[in-house]
């Protein structure tokens, strides 16, 4: 275990090394640093601690799998979301087959690179095929939004999606 510091002036430079290229839509301006504590054991890896800024998103908290379950709490000042095309695309078998649970806090979240959502608080859950999201609170259009999603993702299609959300006060002319 031991400190790990990646410094880059262009974010967008580095996502595309990884062909995740998709422009100022995501991550976004700015540069990639991250700060963090790594661990890496036969039971364990992760990050207990680190400080992350990658274009739009800026974030900390600490992300762990031990004995192959996975916690984590992320607190995000800006969680900018990858295009749904990246997410498609990102190794979803994999994310299932690694289980566990990580609690995201955000005071405001991107899409695209605009904003969607002002503060929002929810958790992540991954099991055997299946992805499942709460979200306590968020704003939005001047109320609230909670609700629930469940995915399942089976080794061959058809994968499916549950969606159930539920707004409090929002003011319509501000969804647009």
């Amino acid at each position: 275990n031991g400190p790990v510091t990646l410094r880059n002036p262009n974010a967008i430079a580095t996502a595309t090394i990884f062909h995740l290229d998709h422009g100022l839509a995501w991550p976004g301006a700015g540069s990639l640093a991250l700060r963090a504590d790594m661990l890496i054991s036969p039971q364990q890896f992760g990050l207990p601690d680190f400080d992350l800024s990658f274009g739009d998103l800026t974030a900390n908290g600490h992300v762990v799998s031990s004995k192959g379950t996975v916690t984590g709490d992320v607190e995000a000042d800006t969680l900018a979301l990858p295009p749904l095309g990246l997410m498609m695309a990102l190794p979803w078998s994999s994310v299932a087959q690694a289980p566990g649970t990580l609690k995201i806090t955000a005071t405001r979240v991107l899409y695209a690179g605009q904003p969607v959502l002002g503060a929002a608080q929810g958790t992540i859950t991954a099991g055997a095929n299946s992805l499942a999201g709460t979200l306590t609170r968020a704003a939005i259009a001047g109320g609230n939004l909670a609700g629930s999603f469940t995915a399942t993702l089976p080794s061959g299609p058809p994968a499916a999606l549950a969606l159930n959300f539920a707004g409090t006060r929002l003011d319509a002319s501000k969804l647009i």
